[in-house]
């Protein structure tokens, strides 16, 4: 996947890290939105449980 400067340790930091919430668009998605020391920014990740062991990342942007 194509993300400008996020990383998949960024993404696995971020949901191990915050409170997944349920997003407001999509009733099977989640959200974790959290604040990363190694670069000052919050970053927010949209993903879907698949099964018990399985999370598809729909999307992960910074928030600014």
């Amino acid at each position: 996947m194509s993300r400008p400067n996020i990383s998949d340790d960024f993404i696995q930091y971020a949901m191990a890290n915050s409170k997944a919430v349920r997003d407001r668009r999509w009733r099977d998605a989640l959200n974790s939105i959290c604040w990363l020391p190694q670069t000052g920014r919050r970053l927010k990740v949209v993903h879907k449980p698949i099964g018990t062991e399985k999370i598809k990342i729909i999307t992960a942007y910074w928030l600014e």
